[in-house]
């Protein structure tokens, strides 16, 4: 299958080349209302993630993070399933999230929520 990005070919890259791609660690900010995130995602060639991040709330309180998964790609969508989550919330742990993959480059991941339609930005840090 091929990357789709809603009907156009994610730079002419099939499944396996995506994954190929994605390899590596990716770094990406968001703002959702007064909550900020910092992420870093390493995605392995095992087919294991883990995620190092950050929520920031309004009052400067920091809460750090890590998540834990598993990650394929298939008909142009990154899906990961959480294994273990540290902020305990375990209503997501097992459950599969999917990003249509907008752009896959050397420098720059672009996804889009399957559900929220929410576009993510995220730049390369590491190779593997």
């Amino acid at each position: 299958m091929t990357c789709f990005i809603e009907g156009v070919i994610a730079n002419n890259l099939t499944d396996k080349e995506c994954s190929t791609k994605v390899l590596g660690t990716w770094w990406t900010h968001l703002q959702e209302g007064k909550l900020k995130s910092t992420t870093f995602t390493t995605y392995n060639k095992d087919g294991g993630f883990i995620m190092l991040g950050s929520f920031t709330r309004d009052d400067g309180t920091v809460l750090p993070f890590k998540v834990q998964g598993l990650w394929s790609i298939k008909d142009g969508k990154l899906s990961t399933t959480i294994k273990t989550n540290s902020l305990g919330n375990t209503d997501r742990v097992g459950k599969v999230h999917s990003d249509v993959i907008q752009s896959v480059s050397g420098t720059e991941l672009v996804l889009k929520g399957s559900k929220s339609n929410k576009v993510s930005i995220y730049k390369r840090i590491t190779n593997h």
